[in-house]
């Protein structure tokens, strides 16, 4: 999880989770090796026997058999001469079957490393013992990791015997090693990103304290030397223009800053009415021009005059749009270009804003739509700014029920914005007045004659509370939408399935089973059938995380309540106008 969707209390919360579990499984680690019966003092036991018949079973009886690790010993020739109770059960084996038989009866062992067979012989050769780590093939297949003791065992003449080895099953203990090396790994992990996320906030403050500070510097300023009253004229006219000027500023990045609060909380709302892009991006590009023009640089537009209508916020839709032309031209230098252009591709309209400027480091591209990110956030930058711009973009566009991207070839390489918006669709009798674009621009909300046709559009609406129902069946009714109803997610699949609907249009707190889990049988459904149900959730939770939530159980778009009614048939209207998503593998 990025630091983007996560607080730094929230990070350190699971940073002090992530410490407690590691610290159970070091206890639980200590209380397996407390039990361990050393392997070494069996070994030495070994070179007490003098005889290989009478001696060894008085041995064996006396302690081989009562401990609680396998013993199993082999002749010169790689036979088996003993297996006590322990071996007997860790191996799954019976004694009787597998004694005069080659080792590979009980387990087949592969070592660890391709150094140690060489190291084992070595030490066997140079001191009778070896004693390491590798893994077992039981006879019955299963896979265990073992911990050995082998020692050689001699006749009564000193003559090399054959084999013993002590072995200790080790696999909880290597599997509760692991899962102390995972938390540990993620305990550091969770401390890097709230370390990450705290020295982002803080250098988030600093630059938002320069940011609000510079201006309000030239305003106070310029306000106390104007009240000397013996400036010149001239004088007293710049300094009123940089009064302007510098208070313009400090509101832009307020509204900003107020921006981000409302989209974290879910509370920025749309105006939303039928909307032609090329007004829009004309609007944008007359308020950007003065400030391309003082630096240098060149603007050219293209804009394909049958781009058609979108439904959007115009205000919004102009704020996308100057944010990236405002940033082109602050990374581009005197002399470079920017380029904006809208076309109509498909069942959506296209916006580019290219740039000849510093382009965008291949390492911070991830990263160039998060808040407060910025490619260079040192007080030595070149560029001012709080790093909100192109966060606020992302979330106006994906309001919009749009795309944006961002490329670049690297640094000094030039970017390259992409915007796609799904155009608008209207009743037949509303497109003879398509071409009046004023009229459509002027309105000021989406009368029902004019709101995108429903017309044949099958919608299985899901929601618990008896009045939304109703409202919802009424407001998308009257759009010529069929409407079916459902008040929990046992009953919307039972619908779902015999009828089979256009859209879903679903709210997340249902009874016994939650929109998310619904979605998920709803795709796992439509993934075995080869069916497609586009699907909108229509929630009160607001946050960003319940809008990941939703995007990742199947919702194609997560709409917050309250809703406007033009906005939510809006939305529905561009479902149904898009390509189906490639069906997952078998």
């Amino acid at each position: 999880m990025s630091t983007e969707s996560q607080t730094p209390e929230a990070l350190r919360a699971e940073n002090i989770e992530l410490r407690a579990r590691l610290e159970e499984a070091e206890e639980t680690l200590r209380a397996i090796r407390s039990g361990e019966v050393d392997a070494l003092v069996v070994g030495e036991h070994l070179y007490m026997l003098e005889s290989a018949e009478v001696d060894s079973n008085r041995f064996r009886g006396d302690v081989l058999a009562q401990i609680n690790d396998a013993v199993i010993a082999i002749d010169n020739e790689a036979r088996i001469t003993y297996l006590n109770a322990a071996a007997e059960r860790q191996y799954e084996v019976a004694a009787s079957e597998v004694l005069g038989c080659y080792l590979s009866a009980v387990y087949e062992y592969h070592w660890l490393h391709p150094e140690d067979e060489a190291a084992a012989t070595r030490a066997l050769e140079a001191t009778g013992i070896w004693r390491g780590e590798n893994i077992h093939v039981k006879h019955s297949g299963n896979v265990i990791h073992v911990e050995s003791h082998v020692s050689r065992l001699r006749d009564r003449n000193g003559a090399v015997a054959g084999l013993l080895a002590v072995i200790r099953d080790i696999s909880e203990r290597k599997r509760v090693e692991q899962v102390r090396e995972d938390l540990l790994e993620r305990e550091q992990a969770a401390r890097a990103q709230a370390e990450e996320a705290s020295r982002l906030k803080d250098e988030f403050l600093a630059t938002v304290s320069h940011e609000l500070r510079t201006p309000l510097n030239a305003i106070l300023g310029w306000a106390r030397m104007l009240n000397m009253h013996n400036l010149k004229e001239e004088v007293a006219k710049r300094g009123l223009t940089t009064i302007e000027k510098n208070a313009q500023a400090q509101a832009q990045l307020i509204e900003d800053l107020l921006d981000v609060s409302r989209i974290v909380s879910g509370k920025l709302r749309l105006s939303v009415m039928p909307v032609r892009v090329a007004s829009v991006i004309e609007d944008a590009v007359e308020t950007i021009h003065p400030a391309a023009d003082a630096k240098g640089v060149g603007l050219e537009v293209k804009l394909d005059a049958d781009a058609g209508l979108v439904s959007g916020d115009p205000q919004r839709l102009q704020q996308v749009v100057w944010n990236l032309l405002s940033n082109a031209v602050k990374f581009t230098p005197r002399g470079g270009r920017v380029l904006v252009s809208a076309t109509r591709v498909d069942s959506h309209v296209e916006i580019i804003v290219r740039d000849t400027g510093q382009g965008i480091a291949p390492e911070f591209l991830p990263y160039v739509f998060d808040r407060f990110r910025q490619a260079d956030g040192s007080i030595t930058r070149a560029y001012s700014g709080l790093g909100l711009g192109l966060a606020i973009v992302r979330h106006l566009v994906e309001l919009h029920g749009g795309t944006v991207e961002a490329n670049s070839a690297g640094s000094n390489q030039g970017a390259k914005f992409t915007i796609k918006l799904p155009l608008l669709m209207l009743h037949a009798k509303d497109t003879q007045g398509e071409a009046d674009d004023s009229a459509a621009e002027n309105l000021s909300a989406l009368q029902p004659e004019t709101l995108p046709s429903l017309e044949g559009v099958r919608v299985l609406v899901v929601d618990d509370e008896p009045d939304a129902l109703l409202l919802l069946s009424e407001m998308l009714s009257q759009c010529g939408a069929s409407v079916r109803m459902a008040a929990s997610s046992e009953e919307a699949f039972s619908e779902m399935r015999m009828w089979e609907p256009n859209v879903i249009v679903s709210d997340i707190g249902l009874p016994k089973e939650d929109g998310y889990a619904f979605m998920r049988r709803v795709r796992s459904w439509t993934q075995t059938t080869g069916a497609w149900i586009p699907a909108v959730a229509l929630t009160a939770f607001a946050r960003a995380e319940d809008r990941m939530r939703a995007l990742a159980s199947g919702y194609q778009i997560h709409v917050p309540k309250p809703v406007e009614p033009a906005e939510l048939v809006t939305v529905i209207a561009s479902l149904i106008e898009r390509p189906m998503p490639p069906r997952k593998s078998e």
